[in-house]
């Protein structure tokens, strides 16, 4: 899938309104059956459909979700972060995303290894 598909998955450009008015689960969803389940009408993903034992994510998916989570959502997972446990449901990825938000807003500095500009 390309770039430009998978964005307007992301996007309701019938309502003029951005992907960032969806819920982090959402988007995180919508990335999942975009990149992974394309074509594929026998899996319904829920927020405890489990990725990992259905195998529609494996550990190369998963570092292209953290990719995703840090690009389009701006969360930087730490390598320490990055298991199963994390990783299982759309559920566990958006709690995560979730904690990994607020402890950059709570402390007021950038996401580690990002750079704040003017």
């Amino acid at each position: 899938m390309t770039q430009r598909s998978r964005s307007s998955l992301l996007c309701a450009p019938e309502l003029g309104t951005p992907h960032t008015s969806m819920t982090p689960a959402d988007q995180i969803r919508a990335y999942v059956v975009a990149s992974h389940l394309e074509g594929r009408d026998d899996v319904a993903l829920d927020e405890r459909t489990p990725l990992l034992e259905l195998a529609i994510l494996d550990s190369f998916a998963i570092f292209g979700l953290v990719d995703f989570l840090h690009r389009d959502l701006g969360v930087r997972v730490p390598h320490d972060r990055i298991e199963a446990r994390n990783f299982g449901t759309i559920g566990a990825i958006a709690r995560l995303v979730e904690e990994l938000s607020r402890g950059a807003a709570g402390n007021g500095a950038p996401p580690k290894g990002r750079v704040r500009t003017p």
